[in-house]
């Protein structure tokens, strides 16, 4: 007598990704240990809540590297200016220790007009001439 085969998928364990055997259509996992594991990992997932830092998060992705280096160095320099150098400095020196304007976290228009652009707690915007002013905001808007 010829056997027959049936094609049906390989299917593989939702935790340590092994192949299932033979067994029920709707099987998840090749052991009670990884199901206990995986849904244990879920529940922790699930309480932990949202990330308390999304830009942190941001950060570990490849792609978002470089970019949380430049704001990251942006922040520092105006950290660095504001509580040891005073709240101003001309522009070309500010591009001088490294800052790229390019890049920032938010961004707000004061009530004179003046386009104040922030990386993290700390700001500045373009007065006058040459000058760039700097400012702290305990709170990102």
């Amino acid at each position: 007598m010829e056997e027959i085969q049936l094609d049906k998928p390989v299917k593989y364990c939702l935790e340590c990704g092994k192949p299932i055997g033979a067994s029920r259509e709707d099987k998840k996992y090749c052991s009670s240990e990884c199901r206990t594991a995986y849904n244990n990992e879920r529940r922790k997932q699930v309480q932990s809540g949202p990330p308390a830092d999304p830009l942190a998060i941001l950060a570990e992705k490849p792609q978002f590297k470089k970019i949380y280096a430049i704001l990251l160095n942006n922040r520092e320099i105006l950290f660095w200016h504001s509580e040891y150098a005073g709240d101003q400095i001309a522009l070309r020196d500010l591009l001088g220790k490294g800052f790229n304007l390019k890049y920032f976290t938010s961004v707000f228009t004061d009530k004179n007009g003046f386009e104040h652009r922030c990386c993290f707690d700390y700001g500045y915007y373009l007065g006058s001439g040459d000058k760039v002013y700097m400012i702290y905001r305990p709170e990102e808007i």
